[in-house]
């Protein structure tokens, strides 16, 4: 069953149905900049997104999943060696400063 919403063919007036949409503050703001950035409402833009929408297919979205448990495996080992990194550099910097203190001037 085809479920896309076909483009809008109506002008603003012939358009009386409303839709209220709740979002936080920072939602609405992105939204409202985008639109400003593509020259078009921000209703506009929510249709055109609804209208455009393909839900990801069953595989593409247990691929994603996979994916995404990787990398969250990889970033925590990043995330790891990034803090070794640091506490190494942070204990090299205390001996330099050491070293300085004793060297003859």
């Amino acid at each position: 069953m085809d479920m896309t919403i076909p483009p809008a063919v109506i002008s603003p007036a012939g358009m009386t149905s409303r839709m209220v949409v709740m979002m936080t503050p920072d939602d609405k703001r992105a939204i409202e900049a985008r639109a400003r950035t593509q020259g078009v409402t921000p209703s506009e833009l929510i249709r055109r997104a609804a209208r455009d929408y393909t839900p990801l297919d069953p595989a593409q979205e247990s691929a994603l999943a996979v994916l995404a448990d990787e990398l969250e495996h990889v970033v925590a080992g990043i995330r790891h060696d990034l803090g070794s990194a640091l506490d190494d550099f942070a204990a090299h910097r205390a001996e330099m400063a050491v070293l300085k203190a004793s060297a003859p001037a």
